[in-house]
This record gives structure tokens, C-alpha cells and sequence, in this order.
């Protein structure tokens, strides 16, 4: 039986894929000429636990402390990330780290990726978030040409920024993966495992380009950005996707993470057989980006983010409200949501429904409607969709409510706020109704 150790020697201009059995048997499993690709990522550090330092009021953001954690990781002799995890050099420049690696075998090919580490002016607790803050996100993004890009960001509010930026941000091939930490990095590590994991599947994706674009990688796992939510204010684990299929990594030790990757990057490509676990409540991870490649290429094209002024190109409205109906709920307060609004998520019970024996409620809701406004019903459960099955659901359908099927709460709010912004109004519930990035299906 194989085990899994496979070693690379350079000779000649060549490279040698030697895998070692046991019993001391070799076999050669690949020999090409060497060519070296480059992909680069942008680290936006955005605030949230990952940097944060200890206060007299608490845990706090704090300007330029995710430098001086880069800079003691990364020097440090029994730094896991020196010893065992990247080659080459780290260097500052302006406030900002590169490293190069040089250890992911592609094809006939080494894969080296190349990342810069920035942090806005503004760095916040992602409690303190307001809609104009997914705003400058997205034009950081769309102006920096970057290959891909990795985002720190505060656990809180991570699920409505990443369905933000996943509806405003089109026709871009570029990942853009979302991490970030439950404790910060300063007391514990794990979040700087899950930074470290982004960046190198970040990397990865760029050699099979994604039909979605903006991920999540936190505590081992890979989850679609419309999909993850927070489930946790004290676990690692952190996210799950209760309306999707998630992909497992591998474990959230850096090194048995990266060691998983390149096995299973070996094992695609080069064809060989590993003994690699898997997580049977996952999808494996690589056999999906084999699956769902494209061969298109983009151009790459780096810009600093010093250099740069920003058009304010994305834009969110306010005018939405997120509603969750229960029991005994007055109209007095349903009416002043409605009031206020253009758009509703409403958060019924179970597959969608609604108490069918409020007629006050249900003849508000009908006038909402007939005004022009859009009203999305989600599910208030963790798992399942929202469908027309029962009559207290089938009458919410009659009256035009759009069915929001397996999109979450938060990807619902966003997607209303940025089509309210973007579109005319007679476009609008065509738009909601519109699968725009996978979030109404599973």
C-alpha cells in the first residue's frame, strides 16, 4: 500500500516526482520540464477578532496590528509558517508583505503564488458595519487587478458581506475568499491557520477559474458566500452551510491542511493513488473545481492600494427590512416595517408559512404589494426551503410575494438591497426572482 510521501528533486532542469512505498520501493510518477507559474493575491484586512488586541473595555481593533503579527509569525524560527508551510522570502514594503511558495505541482509545473498583505484606513469590529463599508470593499476589489483575493473580516457580520459582495461584484473571474477568526490571532493561532488556508486555495482556484466567485474558508472547510452562516459565537467550527453542500479541506492545522492539498493536487493531476480520509459529510473540494472549470484566462494586473481613487460604483439601499414574524405580532409594528420599506425579507415559519387568520396583516401586506415594493419570504429554520405546500404559505404566493426557496436570511437582505439600488423598479422582483449566484437553489 502507498503512503503518503511524495518527494520532488530537480535535476538537470527537470523535476522528479518520486513516491516512496513502503519497504523502501520508489517509483518515478512524474518527470517534466520545469515551469514556473505566478499568481497574485491581495490580503484586505478589514478588521474583526483576527487583528484585535485586549483593552480595559475588552477585545479591540487596532491600526497596524496585523503587520506586527505577520512580521513575529513569520520571523520566528518555531513559526510553523517559516519551517514548514512557505519558501522563499517575506518582505515589507509600504505596510505591506510579500511571500512567495513555490511547492504546489500543477500538471508539468510548479505553481508559485505571490501575496500582499494591506489594511484599510478604517479598520472596524464588524458589529460597527454599515452597508457603505461593503461598498469601498467592492471597489477595492474591482479596482485592484489583483488574480484573487483573500479578505479578513469580523465573524459577526461576515454572512451579509459576502453575499454583498458576491451579487455586486460581476463578470469578475477572480476568487475572492472570505476568513477570518472566533478568538484573536494574538491569543490564538486558528485564525491564522484559516488565513493561511484562504490564501493557498486562493491560489489554487486561479488554475481551474470557478462559475462562483466569492468563498468562505474558515476552520477547514470551503463554503459558497451566499451560503455560509454564522452557528456559533464560541466554537471554531464558526460557519456552516445548512442550505448547501460544503467541501472539506482537511483539518485546520496548517500543516496537515497544506499536506492534504498537495496530496490531493498530486492525485488529480499526476493521476497516482493516495490514501487521503474523507469527510462523508462533504464534497471533496478538487474534484469539484475539476468538474466545474473553465479554460478562460484573464489578464493580471497589479495596482497599490495607495494609488488608487475610488469611484463609489457600488451602492446598497437602506430602504429594506428583515422581519420576522411570530406570534402575536401587533399590526401596529408590521405596519411601521412596511411604512418604511421598499423591500422585506420576511421570515416566516417552517417551508414559508404565514397565519392565514391574520387578515389585518395579510390585507397590509397585499397593499405593500400592490405599491410596487418586493417582499422575499425565507424560512426561519436552519435546514430546507421555502415552498408553497401548505395553504398559510400557497396565500403569501397569491398575493406576489416572491418565494425565496433556499436562499438564507442574510443572502435575501442583501440581494434586495443591492437590486433596490441598481435597477428600476420594474425591473425588480424579475431581478430577485433571478437565481443570481446560485442562493435560491441547493
Amino acid at each position: 500500500m502507498p503512503i503518503n510521501i511524495c518527494f520532488i528533486l530537480e535535476l538537470e532542469e527537470k523535476i522528479l516526482i518520486i513516491k516512496i512505498y513502503k519497504k523502501n520501493k520508489l517509483k518515478l510518477i512524474m518527470m517534466k520540464g520545469e515551469e514556473s507559474k505566478q499568481n497574485k493575491i491581495l490580503v484586505i484586512h478589514c478588521g474583526g477578532t483576527f487583528g484585535m488586541v485586549s483593552s480595559e473595555n475588552g477585545f479591540t481593533v487596532k491600526k497596524n496590528n496585523v503587520y506586527e503579527i505577520f512580521k513575529k509569525n513569520f520571523e520566528s524560527e518555531k513559526s510553523n509558517f517559516k519551517k514548514n508551510i512557505f519558501d522563499g522570502e517575506i518582505r515589507e514594503k509600504n505596510k505591506s508583505y510579500v511571500l512567495y511558495k513555490k511547492t504546489f505541482l500543477l500538471k508539468n509545473s510548479y505553481l508559485e503564488i505571490e501575496f500582499k498583505l494591506c489594511e484599510l484606513n478604517k479598520i472596524i469590529d464588524s458589529s460597527n458595519v454599515d452597508i457603505s463599508d461593503w461598498s469601498m470593499l467592492c471597489n477595492i476589489i474591482d479596482t485592484c487587478r489583483y488574480d484573487g483575493y483573500v479578505v479578513i473580516y469580523g465573524t459577526d457580520t461576515m454572512s451579509y458581506a459576502m453575499a454583498a459582495v458576491s451579487f455586486a461584484i460581476k463578470n469578475r473571474k477572480s476568487p475572492i475568499i472570505f476568513t477570518g477568526a472566533q478568538l484573536p490571532v494574538v491569543i490564538d493561532l486558528k485564525g491564522m491557520d484559516n488565513l493561511i488556508g484562504a490564501i493557498e486555495i486562493c491560489g489554487l482556484m486561479l488554475e481551474r477559474e470557478m462559475k462562483c466567485n466569492v468563498w468562505l474558508y474558515f476552520s477547514g472547510f470551503l463554503h459558497s458566500g451566499v451560503k455560509a452562516r454564522k452557528i456559533t459565537s464560541c466554537g471554531f467550527k464558526g460557519f456552516w452551510s445548512t442550505k448547501e453542500k460544503v467541501f472539506g479541506i482537511g483539518k485546520a492545522e496548517s500543516i496537515e491542511l497544506i499536506e492534504n492539498i498537495q496530496n490531493e493536487i498530486s492525485k488529480q493531476f499526476i493521476g497516482e493513488e493516495f490514501n487521503l480520509s474523507k469527510n462523508k459529510e462533504t464534497l471533496n473540494f478538487f474534484e469539484f473545481i475539476l468538474q466545474n472549470s473553465e479554460n478562460e484566462k484573464f489578464e493580471k494586473n497589479s495596482v497599490d492600494l495607495k494609488n488608487i481613487g475610488f469611484e463609489q460604483k457600488y451602492k446598497f439601499s437602506k430602504n429594506v427590512a428583515l422581519l420576522k414574524i411570530y406570534p402575536g405580532i401587533s399590526k401596529n409594528i408590521f405596519k411601521i416595517f412596511l411604512k418604511e420599506s421598499m423591500g422585506c425579507v420576511l421570515e416566516c415559519y417552517g417551508s414559508g408559512n404565514f397565519c392565514i387568520l391574520r387578515t389585518d396583516l395579510l390585507s397590509l401586506l397585499k397593499e405593500y404589494i400592490e405599491r410596487g415594493n418586493i417582499v422575499v419570504v425565507v424560512s426561519q429554520c436552519l435546514e430546507g426551503n421555502v415552498e408553497d405546500l401548505y395553504e398559510c404559505g400557497n396565500v403569501l404566493k397569491t398575493f406576489g410575494c416572491v418565494l425565496g426557496k433556499w436562499i438564507t436570511s442574510e443572502a435575501a437582505y442583501c440581494k434586495l438591497a443591492f437590486v433596490l439600488e441598481n435597477f428600476p423598479k420594474k425591473s425588480w422582483k424579475e431581478k430577485i426572482i433571478e437565481n443570481l449566484k446560485g442562493e435560491m437553489e441547493f
